[in-house]
């Protein structure tokens, strides 16, 4: 039986698709739970540990199912969980050959790969790039914190840094999706700070195609443009003004 430190997994199924904060942070690593259970010995590979909440749902289907989780992070997170399911690995997830020769079983395929390290738009992409050809078809490519809204002015975790990182991550995870169409599928559930999840139809050992530059239009106002706008607002304040003054 799993041991994990600072979370319980019963209390985090009894959290699922409850109401409020903690009902949807719970029902997002809930979705690695009944991904992972439903595999036969899988080996999942996840990037980021930090207390351990993705690790501990990840772990306990790890062992009713016969699989294997290995963690890495670049901190020491060893603490966290206890189990002959779990591997911890402290490195860089993007030395490919320091975390093959510390989990050589990874070679072979991956079933889940859990991305939530460094919430940047170029290590989220290094990653995918690296470790994508590893993950079998079929496979998973999950993404914690996808969703910038909560870092928007005026929400609830408000700051501007985290708000542009997370929209570079929300891009690039599209643009990646997009220039590997054919081959994925791609589902978002928000609520906190976001999950994605990604499925590879393309067999392992397959090198995917880099990200493809999504262009949007640029709204550009002439002057013509712009003096009818205004013309148009002054109208229009004019006609408020006049009925409120019964004319």
């Amino acid at each position: 039986m799993a041991h994990c430190k600072h979370f319980d997994f019963d209390e985090l199924q009894r959290q699922e698709y409850q109401p409020g904060l903690e009902g949807k942070i719970a029902t997002h690593h809930m979705k690695l739970y009944h991904l992972v259970v439903t595999m036969e010995r899988p080996i999942v590979l996840e990037f980021g540990v930090d207390k351990g909440r993705s690790t501990c749902v990840l772990l306990t289907a790890c062992e009713k199912t016969g699989g294997h989780l290995y963690s890495v992070d670049i901190r020491d997170c060893s603490d966290v969980a206890e189990s002959e399911a779990w591997t911890f690995i402290q490195q860089n997830d993007q030395a490919i050959g320091d975390v093959l020769a510390q989990a050589p079983a990874l070679a072979s395929g991956i079933d889940l790969l859990h991305i939530d390290s460094l919430h940047r738009r170029e290590h989220v992409l290094r990653l995918l790039m690296k470790w994508f050809s590893y993950v079998k078809a079929g496979g998973f490519i999950t993404f914690h914190d996808v969703d910038p809204t909560p870092y928007l002015p005026g929400q609830r975790k408000d700051n501007p840094r985290h708000e542009f990182e997370a929209i570079g991550v929300a891009q690039v995870i599209r643009e990646f999706f997009y220039a590997n169409e054919d081959h994925l599928f791609l589902e978002y559930h928000f609520g906190s700070t976001g999950m994605g999840i990604m499925r590879k139809l393309t067999p392992f050992g397959i090198s995917p195609n880099p990200p493809m530059s999504l262009r949007t239009r640029q709204v550009i106002v002439s002057p013509a443009g712009l003096w009818w706008s205004t013309q148009h607002m002054l109208r229009s304040l004019g006609r408020r003004f006049f009925k409120r003054q019964g004319v």
